[in-house]
């Protein structure tokens, strides 16, 4: 990254970074890190004795956690502007969030919150409406096709320059032969009308519990095994 002396770098999460006091023999340059406007770490670099740069914080008990990382790799004067070389830059959020079991998010519950996982449930039913966009937790979205047959993906709203991004009114997914399973993922993509598939796209005819193609008493007597709660059929 090229940094320009006295422009600050944007780099998200209300982080910049920007150049300042580049010395005339190109070996040092102060960089100053800010979140939100306000100075948080500035510092000398001496590109000829160590070229990193770097800032740490304490974080939810954690002593010295590496905020922000970067290395000068070179610093260029220039008789209309001076320049910064930088490489290796590394950034986390300082800002931690800690979760509990039992915190809820949205229609998500925290169930699990340990140092290798994080389990989200829900308790209640999340209605699959068609043509609808489902509120998950926070910015999380199921967008639902407008389809008979549910079909439904996962997606993040996010705000870009400014710009309210419009989802799509279907899911623009090609389905040859109509069973709710793309083709791009249809194993069988020549499924029969008033046939029923599975997530890989192959079809059973509807009332076809044991698949061999035909309706008989046999499939019959499984569904009321199933209704009776003699077998699962899941």
């Amino acid at each position: 990254r090229l940094l320009v002396e006295g422009a600050p770098w944007d780099l998200g999460g209300g982080f910049t970074l920007t150049a300042d006091q580049l010395s005339l023999d190109g070996r040092m340059v102060f960089l100053i890190l800010s979140k939100d406007g306000n100075e948080i770490y500035k510092s000398a670099v001496d590109s000829d004795i160590d070229s990193r740069y770097m800032y740490t914080e304490d974080l939810s008990g954690v002593e010295d956690v590496v905020v922000f990382f970067c290395c000068v790799d070179a610093v260029f004067m220039d008789t209309k502007s001076n320049f910064v070389q930088l490489k290796y830059v590394y950034l986390i959020d300082n800002d931690v969030e800690e979760i509990e079991p039992g915190t809820t998010y949205g229609n998500m519950e925290v169930k699990t919150a340990s140092a290798d996982r994080i389990v989200l449930t829900n308790d209640a039913d999340i209605d699959l409406s068609k043509n609808t966009d489902i509120k998950l937790m926070n910015d999380v979205y199921f967008k639902v096709a407008d389809s008979d047959t549910v079909r439904f993906y996962p997606f993040i709203e996010r705000t870009i320059d400014g710009t309210v991004p419009t989802p799509p009114e279907t899911i623009p997914a090609a389905d040859v032969d109509g069973d709710g399973v793309p083709d791009v993922w249809d194993v069988d993509n020549s499924t029969l009308p008033g046939y029923w598939t599975d997530s890989d796209g192959y079809g059973r005819r509807w009332g076809d519990m044991n698949g061999d193609g035909k309706l008989t008493s046999v499939d019959a007597l499984i569904i009321l095994q199933a209704a009776a709660e003699k077998i699962d059929i899941g």
